[in-house]
């Protein structure tokens, strides 16, 4: 459990992954000073190699220096893409990271598997500055983001909105600790020493813009490598942008077709990870999921600020 992050509460932005543009920047940061929080931009968040934001040394160096620094109350993305999977073999050499909540998704889901499987720190798979500065950013995702932040959402019933073609598969309830995020991410990690142990876990999996064909070959690894036998529940997005135009209904029927001889419940379509508006979903916290969907069973940050 993480120290609730009140008013002006200092959050650190990096660019761990790809790179960054001023505008964009300017806008997510525009977006976190209207919810009252202090963005401190990272030296070399704004650097850009090619398809990365700098070497990998400086993108390093942002993310150390953020969850060193005690005036840093927490860090968030500023975006995905790709080059955060480049950042895990450098932080073997680290020996120890302060419990600091990490703020992320898409590409970053390296990362928060990384803080997770070694730290077991819990982290928000939530908007990076990216998202947070587009106008389809809805309110109701904002106050969500907002309410995990502040510890006003705690433990209880925790509403996602579903997709009209998404819903329940079936199973009985199930309760276990929340871990996943980007399937591609997750599938390039299968195999490797960053491998996820998703034993126990309620899977959490969405992606954007893949073909079907992609997403029954990623899931396919997942399961050929056994990471999904003992998996006990599932939570999908709706896959916003896979399988072409309006591809989405046939990628949610595929996953859960996919996953269906697990016999486990499994929701699909529900609001969160890619597309306009993504609700944040917290990782590394026990959860609750059954016909009535989610429910948190244990909180991401403190309900009370800490005295003195």
């Amino acid at each position: 459990m993480f120290r609730r992050l009140l008013s002006n509460a200092s959050l650190g932005v990096i660019a761990p992954a790809g790179p960054l543009s001023k505008l964009d920047l300017e806008a997510g940061l525009t977006v976190l000073r209207r919810l009252g929080f202090s963005p401190i931009v990272g030296e070399h968040a704004l650097d850009a190699v090619g398809y990365l934001a700098g070497d990998d040394q400086s993108r390093l160096d942002d993310l150390l220096k953020f969850f060193a620094e005690p005036s840093i109350d927490a860090v968030i993305a500023a975006r995905g893409g790709y080059g955060a999977i480049r950042l895990l073999p450098l932080l073997d050499r680290v020996n120890q990271i302060a419990p600091k909540l990490f703020i992320g998704s898409s590409d970053n889901t390296a990362l928060i598997s990384y803080l997770w499987k070694r730290f077991r720190l819990p982290a928000l798979y939530g908007p990076m500055l990216v998202s947070l500065g587009r106008e389809s950013y809805g309110d109701g995702a904002l106050q969500a983001f907002q309410g995990l932040l502040s510890g006003r959402i705690g433990v209880g019933r925790y509403d996602l909105p579903v997709h009209p073609k998404g819903g329940y598969w079936g199973g009985r309830a199930a309760e276990g600790v929340l871990l996943g995020g980007c399937l591609s991410l997750l599938a390039a990690l299968s195999g490797t020493p960053y491998q996820l142990d998703l034993s126990g876990a309620i899977l959490v999996l969405e992606d954007v813009g893949e073909p079907l064909y992609r997403l029954d070959r990623m899931i396919h690894q997942l399961r050929l490598g056994g990471q999904l036998a003992e998996i006990r529940g599932l939570i999908c997005s709706a896959f916003d942008g896979c399988g072409g135009a309006n591809g989405e209904p046939q990628a949610m029927a595929l996953v859960a077709e996919l996953m269906s001889d697990l016999h486990i419940p499994i929701w699909v379509g529900m609001q969160f990870g890619h597309g306009p508006s993504p609700f944040p979903l917290p990782l590394g916290l026990r959860a609750r999921i059954d016909a009535d969907g989610l429910t948190l069973l244990e909180r991401l940050v403190e309900q009370k600020p800490p005295v003195g």
